[in-house]
């Protein structure tokens, strides 16, 4: 599992656990089109 923080281009950012990227991805989804946004791995257990 790995920490991931996305930044939305309108300033605000989540934090998700996730296996992988597109994990988090499909996570982060559900508030918003994830994939336009600046997504970083974080710390990685």
């Amino acid at each position: 599992m790995a920490i991931y923080m996305c930044r939305w281009p309108n300033g605000e950012f989540s934090v998700v656990s996730a296996k992988s990227k597109s994990d988090a991805i499909e996570l982060l989804d559900e508030w918003g089109n994830a994939e336009q946004a600046s997504l970083t791995l974080g710390v990685k257990f």
